[in-house]
């Protein structure tokens, strides 16, 4: 619209009409391209990713990806991580004294220097952890100490073990013939 306005300095409504109605027809070609129809048929009513984004942030927390980890560590870690979300996800957003919705302002480089505002959230609730402590405690006056702890899962084979792997010489002179040069 100040477009429309802005490009026509001698104010002739007519004009100004045309030019619109032309921006309209691009615009409808925009919103009725066949990709965006496809997408939107693809749109669910009900769920959003922004739940998922969030879980594999938390899920990023306990298990980063510079590290790794056992299968079992791996196992762990994804179920507190599990514990965690479910604790902390419908956190709701924090009030002051008075009563009033407290925000938070954060200045992403993306806004190079604008700021967004954004929903402070009450403080994260770690309760899981003495339930998980009390299971553990039952599991060890349980189980005699002498006894090696039984895993409670086998861990599965390694996915390069599918392979066939060839001897280190055999290979070695696999890769030697290929790079010799033929004598001439």
């Amino acid at each position: 619209m100040y477009w429309v306005a802005a490009s026509t300095p001698a104010g002739d409504g007519e004009e100004m009409v045309s030019k619109w109605l032309s921006a309209c027809v691009k615009l409808e070609e925009l919103l009725t391209a066949t990709r965006l129809k496809t997408s939107v048929r693809k749109l669910s009513p009900i769920h959003q990713t922004s739940d998922v984004e969030a879980f594999h942030s938390t899920i990023n927390h306990f298990a980063p990806k510079i590290i790794g980890f056992s299968f079992h560590g791996m196992n762990c870690r994804l179920l507190l991580a599990a514990l965690h979300f479910n604790e902390n996800s419908g956190r709701p957003q924090a009030m002051t004294e008075d009563g009033l919705a407290r925000y938070n302002i954060l200045f992403p480089k993306y806004k190079s220097g604008g700021y967004i505002t954004r929903e402070k959230k009450i403080n994260q609730s770690f309760r899981y952890i003495n339930t998980l402590m009390k299971s553990v405690g039952k599991i060890v006056e349980g189980t005699n100490m002498r006894q090696s702890p039984k895993v409670p899962m086998q861990a599965p084979r390694p996915l390069c073990a599918e392979y066939i792997h060839p001897l280190k010489t055999d290979a070695i002179l696999e890769m030697q013939s290929r790079f010799r040069k033929p004598e001439m």
